[in-house]
Parts: structure tokens; sequence; C-alpha cells
């Protein structure tokens, strides 16, 4: 089964349910790998845990905002994305070495956001695993029509069938 699509339009630009759906559910699978990477941090040392958790949800808060918009700079959610899992993975680590030094500049600005090099390192790499599942889960749910560029060929005869079969071979 599908699930159907809407459009939402904002200024010039077009927002599908689907993609909204998408950014939903990879921040709901981004909080969590915060605490979760904290405690494999602090599992040799409890008695430091409760010390960290004082500042800890802004923390997470800081670092799921900073990942999503690293993962939008990187066009993770734009249309036309190819969804083999090399390509998302290549995004994944751009977005995620992008966030890693935008993290850096801000806990320079304000330390008490920090989460440590050894959780940051941890969360990127419980993040790498579950974002590229989630999207290649997500994919075939929602059509991969949804995420494939549209593209109109005016003509016929071999150059407009040479170029639609350009097409379906990248696709």
């Amino acid at each position: 089964p599908r699930l159907r699509h809407f459009h939402f339009h904002i200024g010039n630009s077009v927002i599908s349910t689907p993609l909204i759906l998408t950014v939903v559910l990879e921040t709901a699978l981004l909080a969590p790998v915060g605490w979760l990477a904290t405690s494999i941090r602090f599992s040799e040392w409890p008695s430091l845990q409760p010390l960290f958790t004082q500042t800890h949800p802004l923390a997470i808060g800081t670092f799921v905002l900073v990942t999503l918009l690293s993962l939008v700079s990187v066009g993770f959610y734009r249309f036309g994305l190819r969804q083999r899992i090399n390509d998302l993975a290549l995004h994944l680590i751009g977005a995620f070495i992008l966030s890693g030094i935008a993290l850096g500049f801000l806990y320079y600005l304000n330390p008490d956001l920090a989460l440590g090099r050894g959780i940051l390192l941890i969360a990127y790499g419980l993040a790498l695993p579950l974002l590229l599942g989630s999207r290649l889960l997500l994919v075939p749910l929602i059509g991969h029509a949804v995420f494939a560029r549209r593209v109109l060929v005016l003509g016929a005869g071999p150059h407009a069938t040479g170029i639609d079969r350009f097409r379906d071979r990248m696709d």
C-alpha cells in the first residue's frame, strides 16, 4: 500500500506531505540517539552521568536541530536525490561532518551545550544506520515517484528515445 500525499505551497516552495513525514520520522529517530550515546559513553562511569544530565536535554535538542539543518543543507530532503544506499550514505556522512563543525562552533560559543567528542561520534555512528534504514524502508511505502525528479521531453524520434532511455538508466 502507498500513502496518499498532498502538496503545501509556501511562497514559491512546494512541500509535500511525504517530505514532512520523512523529516518527522528522522527527527524522532535522532532524538533518542543522543540519550543512547550518553548511556553508552558513561556506562563505565555511572557516577558521572548525573552531572551530565543537568544540561543534557538542551544539548540533545541542539544536536538534533543542527543535524537536521545539516541534512537539509546537503540536500538529503530534496527531490531528485538518488535512493541508492551509497548516495544516501555519502549525503549522511557529509551532513554529519557539517553538523560536527557547526556544533563545534556552537560549543565554543556556549560550552554548556557540549555533548563531547565521544558522545557525538557514538551518536553519529548510531544515527547513520537508523537514518539509512528509515529512508530505505520509507521510500517504498511512500513511493519512489515522490522523490524522483520530473523531466518533460518534447519531441519524438531517436533523440527523444535516447534521452528517455538515459533517464531510465539513471533512475
